[in-house]
């Protein structure tokens, strides 16, 4: 992946590091003591998972809440006879994969880098967003139908 402008290659642990603060890529060129490296390598692979979970959520794998949302709207389009567009939105999809996959296949696979200790107090606030993230990624996706009911029953209220 070439980042405009710049002419470097950037990988997806790089992007991890850029994109979220406090987060590092995986590796283990860590300086200080033995605590801080576990410290380091484990909020790595939080964020890691973070971005693979929230990626494959987009890509709308089930049990996912990505999946739900998409259902929801190949549904509606079908209901509204838009059969061509939810065509096109499932095409989509399947090209969106490939866009996705390389983001996420070197972000696991490739060999570790550098890793930067995150600041004080910005590992433990970053791990439970990352935490109430993932939560509300799998728990929209698990509890799906009792969710869409109440949202249902809302709109019938408000009509």
């Amino acid at each position: 992946m070439r980042v405009v402008g710049e002419g470097a290659r950037v990988t997806g642990q790089e992007l991890v590091a850029r994109r979220l603060p406090g987060c590092s890529g995986r590796g283990s060129l860590i300086t200080g003591t033995p605590s801080a490296r576990r410290g380091a390598e484990a909020t790595s692979r939080r964020c890691t998972a973070a971005l693979v979970l929230a990626l494959l959520s987009l890509l709308s794998i089930p049990p996912l809440s990505g999946f739900v949302g998409k259902l929801e709207v190949f549904k509606a389009a079908i209901d509204a006879d838009q059969v061509w567009l939810a065509i096109v939105a499932v095409v989509n999809t399947v090209v969106s994969l490939f866009y996705y996959l390389r983001v996420i296949a070197p972000t696991v696979l490739e060999a570790p880098h550098e890793v930067r200790t995150p600041g004080p107090g910005s590992a433990h606030a970053l791990t439970i967003a990352l935490c109430a993230a993932t939560v509300a990624t799998v728990g929209f996706g698990v509890a799906a139908e009792p969710l869409l009911r109440v949202a249902e029953s809302v709109t019938m209220i408000g009509t």
